[in-house]
């Protein structure tokens, strides 16, 4: 016998608790049973079609995170190079300071030399043959993707206070330039090449 749940039918819905019991009438003599079945049917239905993503929600979705992560990884990378650009420059401007206090304090001559061999440079005081790590007169770049592409000839300081021979470095990379300028009165500034060399 099949075991079919009675329910009072109560404005349209059905009021509960029902009641289970064996019945030996078929089940199409029961409209509001029939009724409740059809209801659970097309409710079960209705709702495993809500479940999930289409083939083309999960395209766009991925599409989407896909150009957001190659935007922030640009920009990441943009800000990176722009960073390293500017450390440099206070790099080569420190440097600079070095060999302008050395000079003044014991009249001493330094002047600025350029060595480069393939993408690798430094820069150096022109008595110092090579390229030496551990000396306070010579500068190497921490980053090889950044080149110098202007020095000026004879740019040093003389031993003289308030002196130097006027000059500037200009600094490059894909993320811009900057231009180290000294003064004749031996005074160092960083400008950056973006909006008309904005100096500091």
């Amino acid at each position: 016998m099949p075991k079919l749940w009675f329910c009072e039918p109560v404005s349209g819905s059905f009021a509960r608790p029902c009641k289970r019991q064996e019945s030996t009438e078929p089940v199409s003599k029961f409209p509001s049973l029939c009724l409740e079945l059809r209801f659970s049917f097309h409710h079960t239905v209705a709702m495993k079609k809500e479940k999930g993503f289409t083939l083309i929600e999960m395209l766009v979705a991925v599409a989407l995170i896909v150009t957001l992560s190659a935007t922030g990884l640009y920009s990441w990378r943009r800000w990176q190079q722009q960073q390293q650009l500017w450390q440099t420059a206070r790099q080569v401007r420190d440097f600079l300071v070095v060999l302008r206090n050395d000079a003044w304090r014991y009249n001493r001559d330094h002047v600025v030399a350029l060595k480069q061999t393939g993408q690798q440079w430094c820069l150096l005081e022109t008595d110092i043959p090579v390229c030496q790590g551990n000396n306070a007169f010579v500068l190497a770049p921490l980053w090889p993707d950044i080149s110098i592409t202007e020095l000026t000839p004879a740019l040093g300081f003389y031993g003289l206070r308030d002196t130097a021979w006027a000059g500037r470095i200009r600094l490059k990379s894909q993320a811009g330039e900057w231009l180290i300028i000294v003064s004749a009165w031996g005074r160092i500034r960083m400008c950056n090449g973006k909006g008309g060399f904005a100096c500091q």
